[in-house]
Parts: C-alpha cells; structure tokens; sequence
C-alpha cells in the first residue's frame, strides 16, 4: 500500500517522495498569494538554500506547514523562510527569514499508514513586515467547515510541472491551478480504483484535493490549499500538501492535512492568533 508520495524535495522512496509542484498549473502573479511562503533548505553538497516545500504565514511570526517537511535537515539552522516571493530565479523574495524553531505534531508518524498528524510550525526569528503588500496573512477556516465541491479551490506552489516521473524539474515561479475537493467517500474510491485494492490510507483528518492531471507534485509539501468561502476573495486555507501518488504526480487526489481537524493544536501553540474565520451567527 506504500504507494504514497510525500511532496517535498528530496526524492528518494515511493514512501519519502518530498518533492511536489503544481501539474496543469499557470503562472500566478506576485502578491496573489501574500501568505504563501517558499520553505528553503540548506544543501551542503552545493553551498546554497534550495525551495524545499511551501507553507502559509499565520502571524508575523509563526508558518503553518508540513511536518514531514522538516525532518530533513538538521535543525532550524538548516531553514529559511522566503516570504512574498514569486520567481526564485530573480531571488525577489520581499524578506528571507531565518528560522528559530520549529514544532512537529507529537503524534506524527511518516511511517504510519497515511502518515497521520503531518502538520508543523515554524518560528521565524523576526516578524515579518506586513506593511509589506507582498506579504499578508492566512485566514483559518471555521470548525467543521465543510469544503467538498466548491469551485473556488486554489492551490500554488513551486513544485514540479511535469507529472512524466522522468522530468524531475521545478517550476522557478510560483504557479496555481483552480481544482477539486472530494468528500472523504469520493477520494477513497478514487485511491481504491488507482491501487486496484479496497484499502487506502485516507483518513478523516485528510482532505482530498485535485484532479487528474491538476493538482500538486514534488516541491508543493506544505503548502496550503485556499478556498474562496464567498467568491468575492474571502480566502481561507483548508489544507496542507502532505503525499500523493509518488513519482507520477496527479494521477490520483493529493491527500491533505485538513486544517479543521487541528484548529486547537494550532491556537494552543500560536500565541497572538489573529487569522481564524469568527463563527458563523
């Protein structure tokens, strides 16, 4: 059943397949998603910061990500934060941030059967600067908010832009592409007819999102999906990248960190909290 890739940068086993990017996405444009961040990872073998995985700022100072996405560095001096960044190739990130700690979820398990609990935070070491229009805030969505088809579902990110296993590049600009969530049924029919078994490793804390041929690939762990509750740009994030279908990328949903099934894991850990959706009256 370990079919599983996880999206972040560092391919490797069907199981540890970090690296994703946006599949049949366009080019964004800079500033479209102000709270969507590029996650870069020291390589010693090359001397530099490389995009590793996205996240979504939630205050001045904390990043909500994947969890899966900082294990592989030694600490957090192995991280920075790239925020209101657009094309990596002109390094025009509006602030680098380095990163001061960073939390995993303490039931996390990347060996579990759909890799359960794969949420992190990031403490940067400064706040970053709002005034800044290139950087904003995410909104968290409502409890038990349900998202299963809407039309207004985003997703962006610097991963790959090929699903073919054999083309391994990513994207240098942040891209987007408008798709699917899928009720937790749909998405378990869908993995049943990819693996052509009755089991999957869906679980009720994921949510399910893409289509064929639309979705997220190596590179796009971490980052958020963002849902536009009203269609009049009332973005909130209702996921997290976490794994896929391995190297051929969009051939089935990406399963996602649903962001309601944490929201007091989140607010117990966020001192300052501002960017949590009020109730419904």
């Amino acid at each position: 059943m370990k079919q599983l890739g996880i999206l972040f940068v560092v391919l490797a086993t069907a199981y540890a397949d970090f690296d994703n990017q946006i599949i049949g996405g366009a080019p964004s444009a800079k500033g479209r998603w102000p709270w969507v961040v590029s996650l870069q990872r020291w390589r010693p073998d090359e001397g530099i910061f490389r995009h590793t995985c996205g996240g979504a700022l939630l205050t001045p100072r904390w990043v909500l990500t994947a969890a899966h996405c900082l294990t592989a560095g030694e600490g957090p001096e192995d991280y920075q934060v790239f925020l209101g960044a657009f094309n990596h190739n002109e390094q025009d990130a509006e602030a680098i941030i380095d990163v001061h700690q960073m939390i995993l979820h303490e039931d996390y398990d990347e060996d579990g059967a759909g890799i359960p609990n794969d949420i992190g935070l990031i403490e940067l070491e400064v706040d970053a600067d709002l005034s800044n229009p290139n950087i904003g805030l995410a909104t968290l969505p409502r409890r038990g908010e349900d998202f299963a088809h809407t039309e207004h579902c985003w997703i962006a990110g610097w991963g790959r832009m090929n699903p073919n296993p054999e083309n391994m590049t990513a994207s240098p600009i942040l891209l987007e592409v408008n798709t699917a969530i899928h009720t937790l049924d749909e998405c378990r029919d869908i993995w049943e007819d990819h693996l052509n078994s009755t089991e999957t490793d869906i679980l009720d804390q994921h949510i399910c999102i893409g289509l064929p041929d639309l979705g997220a690939c190596h590179g796009d762990s971490g980052s958020p999906a963002n849902v536009d509750v009203t269609g009049e740009s009332d973005w909130v994030i209702v996921g997290l990248n976490s794994w896929g279908t391995g190297s051929r990328c969009a051939a089935a949903t990406n399963a996602f960190v649903r962001i309601t099934w944490f929201l007091d894991w989140i607010e117990e850990r966020v001192p300052g909290l501002p960017g949590v959706k009020p109730p419904q009256p």
